[in-house]
């Protein structure tokens, strides 16, 4: 599990203590090609394939009409919602 709050590691391993299992938990921002890399290619390796990928991200944002997106705004939306979806798809389906 990968998210941009650092906490997910902690959650991650609490519930998998909890549960007697194990899990793989990383801070990752999906807009950062980096951080997708690091996350999909340690899973990889303890896990040997990764069958389900599924993509939670989501850029938050005020209430605007979409005419009224600046360009930063328009960004980090297509940052997150549409490339972080592909940085995590391409080493993947490695």
């Amino acid at each position: 599990m990968a998210d941009i709050d650092a906490a997910v590691e902690v959650a991650v391993g609490e519930i998998a203590a909890e549960n007697g299992s194990s899990g793989f938990a990383a801070r990752c921002d999906v807009a950062r090609v980096e951080d997708c890399d690091a996350v999909i290619q340690p899973t990889i390796d303890a896990y040997q394939r990764i069958d389900v990928l599924a993509f939670f991200a989501g850029a938050v944002q005020r209430p605007l009409e979409v005419v009224d997106f600046d360009e930063s705004e328009r960004g980090r939306v297509v940052d997150i919602d549409l490339k972080g979806c592909f940085f995590k798809m391409t080493p993947a389906a490695g």
